[in-house]
């Protein structure tokens, strides 16, 4: 998945560690009595040897000796969060907090993690308010936290509003307790293929709906010609079916420009072509990856971390020029690409509805998925969230949708699924459809 950046993740263990591991308590010691302060030590120690059921031990064992300990409330939140207990978490930081409300500000930042996790949104907000309007928020983190703070925000009020939303798997042979994912339908809706993960090796798969009943599909068979021992991922097909463009990476002598590069296959009477990755004018030494194909076969939009992008990843546009070589990839601009990841293309074969991935546009807090339509002037109208529960505080991947834009179909790892990551199919909200074509 597009999926949160190692910055982000940094981020989230920077702000826990600050409360987890200082090297000396807050609290004054000298009010402290001894015992407190050895139960308290002895609690530091077992986190140390990430015994975190030790630590909550010695940590209550401190605030049995002096309830009033913030330092021993503060370390205790952060073992309860440690181990997964979020509502004990939440009571202990809270705790902390009401003891003294200036004590420790980056607390709040903590609280307010963990608030989004139970999604408590309301709270989260008030918390990152409190938070950044303090001292303590004024760091190179800031605008990682305005952003949660934003997330927070919309979130609160996505999920007073929820967006029908009745997702199934499909049905027939396609999902496995293998992972499924990538799924991309031909514009006849006949024909489906998608990534299968066995393994660790990802391999395309294609099947058919079955006759008399449209909405069962046949058994997978392997996209031979185009598989290899090596990984395919992240692909599209062109919506008459005669050429797919996907992602392959770590390629070498074949002509690959970097990490990931986009390769492409032609459906002959014998069977696909030999994959060819395109030239250096779309490929560059950077990660290039997700393309979708526009109904016409004439406009490529991919994702890439290319220079000039404006965050990590951005959305990029090329077109086939006359003579078949294909022009210098475009920026899609500010108004679509954000300074954190923008990921996972679809465009439509209305060639006006744009669906997308994004952790910079306000959402539920992880990847959601967006829609742009295009303007009378071309270009790309603001983005807007799919909503709740579409989109969850977790990572949404793509999203594909029908030629008469009734039906969309994701991955996704739900307890109704066969196991693992399946696909799965909804009836978009009528809002959010494309253009009917």
């Amino acid at each position: 998945f597009c999926s949160r950046s190692v910055m982000a993740l940094l981020f989230l263990w920077c702000a826990a560690t600050t409360v987890l591991n200082a090297q000396t308590p807050f609290t004054t010691v000298k009010t402290t009595p001894e015992k407190a302060l050895r139960a308290f030590q002895e609690g530091r120690t077992a986190m140390q040897q990430n015994d975190v059921a030790g630590a909550i031990r010695y940590y209550k064992k401190a605030l049995d000796a002096d309830g009033q300990f913030i330092d021993a409330w503060i370390y205790l939140g952060g073992a309860y969060r440690e181990g997964g207990s979020l509502k004990e978490a939440e009571e202990a930081f809270e705790k902390a907090v009401q003891l003294s409300p200036s004590y420790e500000m980056r607390v709040y930042d903590v609280l307010a993690m963990i608030e989004s996790d139970l999604e408590k949104y309301t709270e989260a907000a008030t918390h990152l308010e409190y938070y950044l309007q303090s001292e303590a928020g004024n760091t190179r983190e800031r605008p990682n936290v305005e952003r949660r703070l934003r997330n927070a925000r919309f979130a609160a009020e996505a999920i007073k509003h929820p967006v029908p939303f009745n997702p199934e798997p499909i049905r027939g042979e396609v999902n496995t307790v293998a992972d499924e994912y990538f799924p991309v339908i031909t514009a006849d809706g006949q024909t489906l293929i998608f990534t299968r993960n066995e393994y660790d090796d990802e391999n395309f798969y294609q099947c058919r709906r079955l006759p008399g009943d449209t909405e069962i599909w046949g058994k997978p068979e392997p996209l031979e010609g185009v598989n290899t021992t090596l990984n395919e991922g992240a692909e599209a097909i062109s919506p008459d079916g005669s050429w797919i463009v996907f992602t392959a990476c770590d390629r070498r002598g074949d002509g690959s420009q970097g990490s990931c590069d986009l390769y492409w296959s032609q459906k002959k009477p014998e069977g696909w072509s030999k994959p060819t990755p395109f030239s250096n004018v779309i490929n560059s030494p950077s990660w290039d990856s997700q393309p979708t194909i526009s109904a016409d076969g004439k406009t490529i939009i991919f994702s890439s971390s290319r220079t000039g992008s404006l965050g990590n990843r951005d959305l990029w546009e090329t077109t086939r020029l006359a003579g078949g070589k294909w022009s210098e990839p475009v920026n899609l601009g500010n108004k679509i690409n954000t300074p954190d990841s923008d990921c996972f293309p679809f465009l439509h074969s209305d060639g006006q509805t744009l669906y997308f991935t994004s952790t910079g546009h306000p959402g539920m807090g992880g990847d959601d998925i967006y829609l742009s339509r295009k303007q009378a002037d071309g270009t790309w109208g603001t983005p807007v969230n799919l909503g709740y529960p579409i989109n969850t505080k977790g990572n949404e991947g793509n999203l594909v949708t029908s030629l008469d834009g009734r039906t969309a179909y994701f991955s996704a790892s739900r307890p109704d699924g066969v196991g693992g990551v399946d696909i799965f199919r909804f009836d978009m909200p009528e809002g959010l459809r494309p253009k009917s074509v």
